[in-house]
């Protein structure tokens, strides 16, 4: 799926400028940043996007496993997770997420888009 449009989820503002920087390399539309989940649910309903790309650790009052349920149970959308916490209680809460995939930091380019591509897949045979 070329084209898919993307909304990042990160607060880490360097990160995030580079995510957005690689996903348009890769020939995906980035619709926007989002640093919190209020803001990012709040972004997802301005601009639809195909997938999500969130990050675990954002601040505030959900974290990103939760904004990312919040946003499956709202607006039924993929979210692939960056992540630079692999221990075992986040591994188990990812595990028991809606996520379509899971991309530890610091990542590999062919890594990501293997993530994302496997998820947009995925969701749209999913939708047939």
């Amino acid at each position: 799926m070329t084209h898919a449009r993307i909304l990042i989820v990160e607060d880490e503002s360097i990160l995030a400028l580079d995510l957005e920087e690689i996903l348009e390399n890769l020939g995906y539309a980035v619709l926007g940043i989002a640093t919190n989940a209020a803001s990012a649910i709040e972004l997802v309903c301005q601009s639809q996007p195909d997938l999500i790309l969130m990050d675990v650790g954002i601040p505030g009052d959900m974290d990103g496993l939760e904004a990312a349920n919040e946003i499956w149970n709202r607006f039924k959308l993929p979210v692939v997770f960056l992540t630079a916490s692999v221990d075992e209680k986040t591994l188990k809460r990812i595990k028991m997420s809606s996520a379509y995939g899971c991309v530890s930091k610091p990542f590999r380019l062919e890594e990501l888009s293997i993530a994302l591509q496997a998820a947009l897949t995925r969701f749209q045979s999913e939708q047939t």
